[in-house]
């Protein structure tokens, strides 16, 4: 049985950036049903348009690598039925891995209960575009209903997100550098747009650098925020044509102090959880494309990797799902590997890190909503 919260779900209050005040606001801006209906339809039609473009991305990989999805489907039948509880296996031992980054980051809370934030955050993520703000709005109301402040939950949220953010940019850069070198060891060409991959890796460490080392750099970066959130909100309402909200401060050397301290204390869990977890990912991507034949060198196979792990990050698509197959094939069809073979592999590889989760995740989340469920009857009763 799924862990059961000791209370109902808790209903997290709106930003104050985003929360009506009758003396500063005015009676104009208090939200009507109109609205809220407006917003949900357009919420529903951002969804339906995002995920339209994924299916079409997804659905043109084969002809933009040269290959069709008849061809595709005949490599991956080929995949022998024995091996796919131990791809299963490995997806598992990675998920379990990451769990050491989320308990380092929410001190109290146990394996099993991280297992059960990733899964069902994950379900959510995976199926909404922009997903992840209703993956982290489900992760703070289940945390807090186990007891957990909503102080300690904002910072879980932060660390988390901010641990998740740059282990992908610091181990796809020194990926992508290794496999440079590779390249250029075995006198192989390097593949096309490795170098501007690892620029802009190497940019993107670089400021996280500057902000965490430099007190000034994080207090001209929050006054920057401010105001770029202060100009986002005048246009949005102009837009709306509703009065503009009042925007959040951003006090960012707090939220870095608070940051530091947190990685300071847990550095070894972040540490090992976060390349564990990177790790486990990357032999899975070896591993899915062993079991449809492919024999790529390993440098192909880590730039494939890299790239797939920052299209993740891409906001546009669920996990960036239709960019991250289709650049990771691309990677591999560049390095020699047939493209039916290398397009089966990256599905099958996809398929166990992004597909798989959102049934997984969603049966845990229902066997959460239960045991809660039974447990606020059985009080009620008592």
């Amino acid at each position: 049985m799924i862990d059961d919260p000791a209370g109902p779900l808790a209903v997290q209050d709106p930003p104050s950036a985003l929360r009506w005040d009758p003396e500063l606001d005015g009676p104009a801006a208090r939200p009507t049903p109109d609205a809220g209906r407006s917003r949900g339809l357009r919420g529903l039609l951002l969804s339906a348009a995002a995920l339209t473009v994924a299916v079409v991305l997804v659905a043109l990989v084969p002809r933009a690598t040269g290959t069709s999805w008849a061809a595709v489907a005949g490599v991956v039948s080929g995949v022998h039925p024995l091996v796919v509880p131990g791809l299963v296996l490995l997806w598992a031992a990675g998920l379990w891995c990451y769990s050491r980054v989320l308990t380092a980051s929410l001190p109290g809370l146990t394996r099993r209960r991280a297992l059960l934030l990733n899964l069902s955050g994950s379900a959510v993520a995976n199926v909404l575009p922009l997903g992840g703000a209703a993956g982290v709005a489900l992760n703070a109301a289940m945390t807090t209903s186990w007891g957990h402040s909503r102080r300690a939950t904002a910072s879980f949220t932060v660390v988390s997100n901010v641990v998740d953010v740059v282990s992908k940019v610091l181990v796809a850069g020194a990926v992508l550098a290794v496999a440079l070198l590779g390249m250029r060891a075995t006198g192989d060409a390097p593949l096309p747009g490795l170098r501007a991959l690892l620029v802009t890796c190497g940019v993107a460490t670089l400021l996280v650098s500057v902000l965490v080392a430099s007190h000034r750099a994080s207090v001209a970066l929050g006054r920057a925020l401010q105001a770029t959130a202060g100009a986002s909100l005048r246009l949005w309402s102009r837009l709306r044509r509703i009065p503009a909200p009042r925007p959040t401060a951003v006090d960012l050397p707090a939220f870095r102090r608070e940051t530091l301290g947190t990685l300071r204390h847990g550095w070894r869990d972040f540490t090992a959880g976060s390349l564990g977890y990177l790790l486990l990912q990357a032999l899975l991507l070896a591993a899915c494309l062993a079991a449809v034949g492919v024999g790529a060198a390993w440098a192909v196979v880590l730039t494939a990797f890299a790239v797939d792990r920052l299209a993740t990050m891409l906001p546009i698509t669920p996990s960036g799902t239709g960019f991250a197959e289709a650049g990771s094939a691309a990677v591999l069809v560049a390095g020699g590997v047939p493209a039916s073979a290398a397009v089966a592999g990256i599905v099958l590889y996809r398929v166990l890190v992004v597909l798989l989760e959102i049934p997984v995740g969603g049966l845990a989340l229902a066997g959460w909503l239960l045991a809660r469920r039974s447990r606020v009857r059985a009080a009620k009763g008592a």
